[in-house]
């Protein structure tokens, strides 16, 4: 276990925080959440009004991209994710068949106890 104390020859206990500094922090802290909170509504909010203006005005991807985008490229995009989805449900079936038989595919992995110590090796 490392201890700064008794590698820096400290005095036990090191530095002490009195009562003003730890309601400092705990006040910065509380700062930073308020702070990451607001932003998170003011992020909700501005999106929320770009989404509705969009249906507003009768603007959707549907409707943009039709004109121009390669409907070759949306055929080859969409070929890769049914490939990568077909080979999901094969390796799943493939990992539920060898659960239900009792065995298992992963192999476990062991590490000795010396594992990164130098003099055993």
């Amino acid at each position: 276990m490392y201890r700064p104390d008794l590698y820096w020859n400290l005095p036990k206990g090191g530095r002490n925080k009195n009562a003003k500094q730890l309601t400092w922090v705990l006040l910065l802290k509380a700062h930073k959440a308020a702070d990451c909170l607001t932003s998170i509504a003011s992020t909700f909010l501005s999106l929320t009004s770009v989404i509705h203006h969009r249906i507003a005005s009768g603007r959707t991807d549907s409707i943009d991209t039709a004109e121009t985008e390669n409907p070759a490229v949306k055929s080859q995009f969409y070929s890769y994710i049914e490939v990568f989805l077909w080979l999901s449900l094969l390796l799943l079936g493939f990992e539920m068949a060898t659960y239900f038989n009792g065995s298992t595919v992963i192999v476990p992995l062991h590490f000795d106890k010396s594992f990164g110590n130098e003099e055993c090796v």
